[in-house]
């Protein structure tokens, strides 16, 4: 379905009953990389998926600020939901936690997965992997920038399994790529510091792959060390993508994470 949320058309599905989770997808990708997730938690959750603006079947980024977090308070908000839980994938965790400092108590848990954050420790590497995208981008377009994401550090194990590679790669190969555009906003309004996650009280999970470049698998022991009483789950044999490299380990955590709130 189509939602009109703050002057923006966001497509967002749902399916099955019970404690809702709101799956958030991360930069470059859409909604689609929840599919392993969603086709086992909807026999016993209300599940919803959705792509942010500038990703997927969702509008253009617009040519004025706008807010990540203020679009799911929208969808949210359209579709009577009070409480969720939010599971956050690299930028979808940033959003997430963004979410829950400013609205603690329409979180029911955070899910933070190969999560970024706001005050990172400087990561050279990573710098220069953005700014090739953007270099990417500017010189041969989407699909030029799309076959540097594809190459990346990211992808190092995603490579051994084709199925997973062709997915993402589906979802790389259309993206629009407009964050790079010179008036690009970044959909934050605000920012958020280690102090305002150290004032959470939400019950909070982080998830990484244990062969993730070093900027995510440290960030993830930062949120872990921050966050009062956050959990800590290390994905074997996955980098980037826990959820899609190995559904069936990422599932039984996050069921288990889900049903002991």
């Amino acid at each position: 379905m189509i939602l009109n949320v703050n002057a923006a058309e966001l497509h967002v599905e749902e399916s099955g009953e019970g404690k809702t989770i709101i799956f958030i997808h991360g930069s470059m990708l859409d909604s689609r990389i929840w599919a392993p997730q969603v086709e086992i938690l909807k026999l016993g959750f209300h599940c919803i998926t959705y792509d942010l603006r500038g990703h997927g079947r969702s509008s253009p980024l617009p040519h004025m600020p706008f807010s990540h977090s203020g679009d799911l308070e929208g969808i949210m908000n359209a579709m009577g939901i009070d409480k969720a839980v939010l599971i956050g994938f690299s930028l979808g965790g940033v959003i997430a936690t963004i979410f829950t400092v400013q609205n603690p108590y329409r979180t029911r848990a955070l899910v933070l997965v190969s999560s970024d954050m706001f005050g990172a420790p400087t990561d050279e590497n990573y710098i220069r992997f953005l700014a090739s995208l953007k270099l990417a981008f500017r010189t041969g377009g989407p699909e030029k920038a799309a076959r540097r994401y594809m190459d990346s550090d990211l992808m190092r194990n995603v490579q051994k399994q084709p199925i997973v590679r062709n997915r993402i790669e589906e979802m790389v190969s259309k993206h629009r790529w407009e964050i790079f555009s010179e008036d690009a906003p970044n959909g934050f309004k605000k920012t958020i510091t280690r102090l305002d996650l150290m004032d959470l009280r939400t019950p909070t999970l982080v998830v990484y792959g244990e062969k993730d470049i070093p900027r995510f698998i440290n960030i993830a022991k930062i949120l872990t060390s921050t966050i009062p009483d956050a959990g800590l789950v290390a994905i074997p044999e996955a980098d980037h993508f826990p959820n899609m490299e190995q559904p069936d380990i990422f599932n039984s955590k996050l069921i288990e994470f889900v049903e002991s709130l």
